[in-house]
């Protein structure tokens, strides 16, 4: 490239390394982590591989970008499979002069995590195949790379039934938010790392999230800043620094816009007593608090301990809930950060009372009661709860134990029948399995230990894989008003996927409502350890 073609080239990609890596199903897992930015695309088969905790399946139309220093684990999904990886790195343009131009590794505009896309067009592929061809550096590469990158990350055409890649990477945006709201996040420096002109971008996250940018992150850091007034005395300025914002005075300007008061006002609330919530029943109930509303869909589900919600308001997302839950004279409504969709009636809401936003399904559930305990002052309460929580599946271990209902090597785990032929297993956080991995202690097949409980996540698997991950004992729960419960009793008899199992046959294998099950926070697992010892020690009786 001569020196005019390069003066008017700002960015430069330098590919590092293609090459083609193969395996075979039931071979050892392959890994794959580099300092440099990585493309993953299958040339033939299906290569299954851990992206961000979530199992993932791609064939020859998909393609994963991993970032730098990212470790993944990746397998052949069915026969042989072969994955082209391509290392590359990018350079901007730091100096220049009429005899001289200095490009710098500068990675700003490379998205900071994994990405997937679904539905690669053809044209990509045949850049992959370029780059894999030509091994030398130069111009064309260059461009090649680029427009590759333009490919994954932009191509896609939604159809029915399906979520574009723009709405898929709108949620990695929002994900990312929500783990660095601490650092220095922009909505033009977004824009940049997934490739979209900083207007476009600004007017797509509004329409997916009912947010600007600026006032979703402003509303991610304020809620964190609360938690730390509501737990600590720290000064306001260190306050400011952990949740992202440069002083105290500009951490106050922001927290008095959201939530209609100053930061020391909310510091110096009263303990509430009359609390609204979306989520976190259980773990009210857990440091004795008795919430005046939940949810109506919270209250359904959580039928394990319906006999201490018979005076809490049920409540229904409609356009009566400002005014119903204002009716109610509570001093704190308290909900999940999920709950950010429903802006219109949060922040009309935060006018009348404090709102506490809470992260869900972040943390055990033991930790979730502190933690909670910690935030509404109700810390000694949260401490002699889990003791006696503690002390009672203590004794729930021994017995189970002294019966030998569960061999020492036996395993157990925890899974959910959906209405798609799929099944989800659940880690710690689900569904009370920390009840039997934690509180029992009870083990976990090899795949759900390595690929859930180890990994902290969930996993959603077809049906027809469900023996890969079978346990000994299995727990499967099952909604009962939608009919699943019903259908999952038919299927144990006549399902040769399920009839197959050694646990059927051994009559080893648990139906759960999912009614009493959906909740596991607080006082619910309680409730729920009851169920799961009858269930494990029933054979016996």
């Amino acid at each position: 490239m001569d020196d005019r073609q390069r003066h008017h080239t700002k960015e430069l990609f330098g590919m590092i390394g293609s090459t083609l890596e193969t395996t075979v199903k039931g071979a050892q897992i392959r890994k794959h982590c580099s300092s440099l930015p990585s493309l993953l695309a299958p040339r033939s088969g299906e290569a299954e591989m851990w992206l961000d905790g979530q199992r993932t399946i791609l064939n020859g139309n998909q393609i994963a970008y991993i970032p730098p220093d990212v470790a993944i684990e990746w397998w052949a999904s069915g026969g042989e499979a072969q994955l082209q990886i391509v290392t590359f790195e990018r350079y901007e343009l730091a100096e220049h002069s009429k005899s001289r131009l200095v490009y710098r590794v500068n990675r700003d505009t490379l998205p900071p995590m994994t990405y997937v896309n679904y539905a690669l067009p053809e044209k990509a592929n045949e850049l992959l195949r370029r780059l894999d061809e030509r091994k030398e550096p130069d111009a064309d590469l260059s461009s090649a790379i680029r427009e590759l990158l333009r490919s994954v990350f932009l191509a896609g055409v939604p159809s029915a039934g399906r979520v574009s890649l723009m709405d898929m990477s709108i949620r990695g945006i929002v994900e990312y938010m929500h783990q660095h709201y601490d650092k220095k996040v922009t909505s033009s420096g977004m824009a940049a790392m997934m490739g979209y002109h900083p207007r476009y971008f600004s007017g797509l996250f509004h329409k997916q999230t009912g947010w600007s940018f600026t006032d979703y992150l402003a509303r991610i850091r304020v809620d964190k800043a609360k938690e730390w007034l509501l737990k600590s005395d720290e000064p306001l300025n260190q306050i400011a620094h952990k949740v992202g914002y440069s002083d105290g005075l500009y951490l106050s300007r922001k927290f008095s816009q959201v939530t209609g008061m100053p930061p020391r006002a909310f510091h110096s609330l009263p303990k509430p007593r009359r609390i609204v919530t979306v989520q976190f029943v259980g773990a009210l109930l857990a440091l004795g608090l008795t919430p005046v509303a939940a949810l109506e869909e919270t209250m359904h589900y959580s039928a394990a301990i319906a006999d201490k919600l018979t005076e809490v308001v049920p409540l229904r997302i409609d356009d009566k809930i400002v005014e119903t839950v204002a009716g109610l004279n509570a001093d704190l409504l308290l909900i999940p950060t999920y709950a950010y969709a429903q802006r219109e009636w949060i922040t009309a809401l935060e006018k009348r009372m404090p709102v506490l936003a809470v992260d869900w399904d972040t943390m055990d559930r033991l930790e979730e009661v502190r933690h909670l305990g910690a935030l509404l002052g109700r810390e000694a309460e949260a401490e002699a709860w889990i003791a006696s929580f503690r002390q009672k599946a203590a004794q729930a271990k021994t017995e189970l134990e002294r019966s030998g209902a569960v061999g020492r090597e036996e395993t157990v785990a925890v899974y959910e029948v959906s209405r798609d032929d799929h099944l989800y297993v659940w880690n710690h956080t689900a569904r009370a399995a920390s009840n039997l991995f934690h509180m029992l202690g009870l083990n976990a097949p090899s795949r759900v230990k390595k690929e859930v409980l180890d990994r902290n996540r969930h996993l959603r698997i077809p049906e027809s894989r469900l023996s890969e991950y079978a346990a000994d004992h299995m727990f499967i729960i099952a909604c009962e008003g939608n009919g699943n419960l019903a259908s999952t009793m038919r299927k144990l008899e006549s399902d040769p996927i399920w009839s197959g199992l050694e646990a059927v046959r051994r009559r080893q294998v648990y139906v759960m409502r999912l009614e009493d099950f959906r909740f596991s926070e607080g006082f619910a697992l309680e409730r729920q350890l009851e169920l799961q010892m009858h269930a494990l020690l029933r054979r016996e009786k």
